[in-house]
């Protein structure tokens, strides 16, 4: 379904599977929190989540938007 999405939005899903990995990380470190996410449990293996958040990020919406631009820029944000 992520995949679906990156395709029908033209994103590289490699970049975008990056930037949502990070965003797990800083989630499961408590660096982000559910209020950071508009309420997404970001945990690994929560694929629901990563969906989620994919579509956010195709939409630039809350923490997608922070995200769209990439790991670097957003961890600089």
């Amino acid at each position: 379904m992520a995949n679906d999405i990156c395709n029908r939005a033209g994103l590289d899903t490699i970049s975008a599977g990056s930037v949502i990995a990070f965003a797990i990380e800083l989630y499961e470190k408590g660096i982000l929190t559910k209020k950071d996410t508009d309420g997404i449990d970001l945990k690994w293996g929560n694929h629901q989540a990563m969906v989620a958040m994919t579509m956010k990020l195709a939409k630039r919406e809350g923490l997608g938007d922070i995200l769209a631009d990439g790991v670097k820029i957003a961890a600089e944000r």
